[in-house]
């Protein structure tokens, strides 16, 4: 789940365009309003999400300062504010930075969690210090560039500062069972495509590059 200087993700040369960039955005204003339910918060998000907070726990065990790289609907922002930390959360979908300010809101911890509307590819406009960035569920699949995204979290981490990020691989058995089994081998197989792939969320469009762990 970490990641330093010394790796990089197979296909860190891929981009996305404008326009996929906004079906992304449109397609995540569409579902933020339910994302909490089973469409993006199942078992086994739940699963996963516990995972990445025991690491977050064991790489910041005090108090810090940390930027959420895709917060959705502010989950993971609200439960490490919760645990004293100071987090900047940032989503390109408007819709889903409502979310995320209500959410702090509702558990009184609006002085702890900034959420602003700032995609992952617009990380040159920040001008902040971080003792962490961290970023959850794939949003760094959704993003042109990620040598230039590597190069703004350099910029905005303080020295000693860690990073810890989650990706879609390309390769999840579980996905593809699950959609052959139902006749869609279309879908079964989105993963394996190179380079930017659409996926189909709510009658929009998510375009994604999936990864190999190398």
């Amino acid at each position: 789940m970490g990641m330093n200087g010394q790796h990089k993700l197979e296909g860190a040369g891929m981009s996305l365009d404008d326009a996929q960039l906004l079906d992304t955005q449109h397609a995540f204003d569409s579902v933020a309003a339910d994302y909490d339910g089973p469409r993006g918060n199942n078992e086994l998000i739940q699963r996963m999400r516990l995972a990445m907070w025991d690491t977050m726990q064991a790489e910041f065990p005090a108090p810090a300062r940390l930027l959420d790289l895709g917060c959705g609907t502010g989950i993971d922002a609200v439960e490490f504010a919760r645990r004293g930390h100071q987090v900047v959360a940032s989503d390109w979908s408007p819709r889903m930075v409502e979310r995320t300010r209500a959410r702090a809101g509702a558990a009184s911890l609006s002085s702890q969690v900034c959420a602003i509307h700032l995609g992952i590819q617009q990380l040159e406009r920040l001008d902040d210090a971080f003792d962490g960035i961290y970023s959850n569920f794939g949003p760094l699949n959704c993003v042109s560039e990620l040598g230039s995204v590597a190069a703004e979290c350099a910029r905005l981490l303080r020295p000693g500062g860690r990073l810890v990020f989650s990706v879609m691989g390309r390769i999840c058995p579980w996905e593809l069972g699950h959609y052959a089994l139902r006749g869609r081998f279309l879908r079964a197989g989105v993963r394996a495509a190179r380079g930017a792939t659409a996926v189909g969320m709510n009658r929009h469009t998510v375009w994604a590059c999936y990864y190999l762990p190398r």
